[in-house]
């Protein structure tokens, strides 16, 4: 919830966490669920959609995909990287 108030400090959105470890050959675990176990994918063919959207953006990312599930209510992706995000 975009403004929420979370431990008494006022939240615009973001999710502050550490910058994740980059290096090459290393190996992510991406996941989304519905909330509430909703589904994600409401209308025919938006699962294929992402699917492919998904293989687009490994290409042009230059990611190693080596799993991933899409079922209407979460997805998962097992992903790695052929070289590091960034210089630091």
């Amino acid at each position: 919830m975009v403004g929420a108030k979370a431990g008494g400090k006022r939240n615009c959105g973001v999710m502050p966490r550490k910058q994740g470890i980059e290096y090459p050959g290393a190996i992510y675990h991406v996941i989304s669920r519905g909330n509430y176990r909703k589904e994600l994918f409401l209308k025919a063919n938006t699962g294929e959609a992402f699917e492919r959207c998904l293989f687009e953006v490994v290409e042009r990312c230059g990611w190693k995909l080596h799993a991933y599930v899409i079922m209407s209510h979460f997805i998962s992706i097992l992903c790695g990287l052929r070289f590091a995000l960034s210089a630091s």
